[in-house]
């Protein structure tokens, strides 16, 4: 859950955007639909900041470190199969003593897995502040993020929503093409992001998340060095299924030593700037209050 949050010097109406919306403003359909191919379903939910940082204590998180020790030792105890194949690809990749990077955290087991795998230090990024009270935990929000060279990234189930103000966070179009760079960002050249998808026919589920297909797939891996993918099944990029049945693999990708960010390719453009308009018209304003 974490995209770009400085405001463009080029655009003050970037400072005061508006956090959520229950329809996608029409005027910026087509940067969320790639010019109309990708549908749009509704499924409206209001995630935003409730005031008060979510808090762990100490003991509860000692605890949910030794729980993913075990399943580390008995991994067939997973909930989900994304959970499953996202420590697979954590036991893969990470090597002992690497710093790490979680992007997004309803709840900290990905960054006490890391822990629990060998991590020397996890940073958390999310939108609402966090209180995680451990020597090996930092945790900050996506406007105060700003550091750089870690070895490991992990977003599981975390930038397809973003730009879509599910969370608090602004109406972006590109929201999770401009996480992806920020990720980039985030680590050092031949670091490793570990990226977790929904997966199938093309969907933008308004303002619950998006889906994966053969069009916006390629722009969120575009400019990264595929390693490998955890869970992959090719017949689910086109198979038909209810958006709710998430089908969610891992993508092990690496940035190069390059310091260009990666691009989404030349058609269409990436959408950096807000969708809403700075002065919604009375209809606008009827229809949110619906």
């Amino acid at each position: 859950m974490a995209t770009e949050a400085t405001a463009s010097k080029s655009n003050p109406s970037l400072a005061n955007l508006p956090m959520t919306s229950r329809h996608p403003p029409e005027h910026a359909l087509p940067a969320y639909t790639l010019d109309g191919t990708i549908p749009v379903e509704h499924f409206y939910v209001n995630e935003t900041d409730g005031g008060e940082p979510i808090a762990y204590s100490a003991e509860e998180l000692g605890s949910l470190i030794e729980e993913m020790k075990a399943l580390l030792r008995e991994p067939h105890g997973w909930r989900a199969e994304s959970e499953r194949w996202l420590s697979e690809a954590i036991r893969s990749e990470l090597t002992h003593g690497s710093r790490a990077v979680v992007f997004g955290s309803v709840e900290p087991w990905v960054e006490c897995l890391l822990l629990a795998s060998g991590a020397s230090h996890v940073t958390v990024v999310e939108y609402h502040a966090r209180e995680y009270p451990h020597p090996q935990l930092s945790t900050t929000t996506v406007s105060q993020f700003t550091a750089r060279h870690f070895d490991l990234a992990i977003a599981h189930a975390a930038f397809d929503h973003d730009g879509l103000g599910r969370y608090g966070d602004p109406l972006r179009p590109d929201g999770d093409l401009l996480a992806m760079r920020t990720a980039w960002r985030a680590l050092r050249p031949g670091g490793k992001l570990l990226i977790s998808l929904p997966v199938g026919p093309d969907l933008l589920v308004w303002n619950l998340h998006r889906r994966y297909g053969r069009r916006r797939l390629p722009r969120m891996l575009a400019g990264w060095e595929e390693v490998g993918r955890v869970g992959w099944r090719e017949a689910r990029l086109s198979a038909e299924a209810d958006h709710r049945q998430r089908y969610e693999p891992v993508f092990i990708l690496r940035r190069n030593a390059s310091e260009d960010e990666p691009r989404p390719g030349p058609q269409p453009p990436l959408v950096e700037v807000d969708a809403s308009p700075a002065t919604e018209s009375a209809e606008a304003r009827e229809k949110e209050e619906v």
